[in-house]
């Protein structure tokens, strides 16, 4: 599946295409739409959006901009809104980044995008269950729950916490 179609499975099979997904690296099928600078200036108007997600990318927010780009999402999520923040399992998020890396360098191929970007200072592979509540607390964020889901054994989960 093509990057484009992926950036855009979740906006549009589960949110009915009411949505915009954005990104701050220019992966092939994106637009410049689709494009900022940072995730803790985004150009819209407090309480713009129903829903925010974190698709298995907060492990990519360099740490200490974690707290901002939340209290963004805070600031944009209309009251009784929610954000959705998914991670995998320390142990499978590992397995399978290191499994990707090997076979691109045995191979050839590119399938590790995180490699072909370059990984900046903060990122890391994964992100504690610990870290995100905190986060997600101090922004203000309640009733904070976690789902399991049927990728890399059942090791993903995802957050959602509500806007009150």
């Amino acid at each position: 599946m093509d990057v484009e179609k992926r950036i855009y499975l979740f906006v549009n099979q589960f949110l009915n295409s009411n949505g915009i997904g954005l990104d701050l690296f220019p992966y092939e099928g994106l637009t410049k739409e689709n494009l900022v600078d940072n995730f803790y200036e985004l150009p819209f108007p407090d309480n713009s959006f129903r829903t925010i997600t974190f698709i298995a990318n907060f492990n990519h927010i360099p740490e200490n901009l974690r707290s901002k780009e939340i209290n963004e999402s805070f600031r944009l999520i209309e009251p009784g809104g929610r954000i959705i923040v998914t991670m995998g399992n320390p142990i499978a998020e590992l397995l399978a980044h290191s499994n990707v890396w090997i076979q691109d360098k045995l191979f050839g191929t590119h399938l590790d995008m995180d490699s072909d970007r370059g990984m900046v200072e903060g990122e890391s592979y994964f992100v504690l269950d610990k870290e995100i509540i905190t986060c997600l607390t101090k922004a203000g964020f309640k009733n904070l729950q976690r789902y399991y889901f049927p990728t890399q054994w059942w090791l993903n989960h995802l957050w959602i916490g509500i806007k009150e």
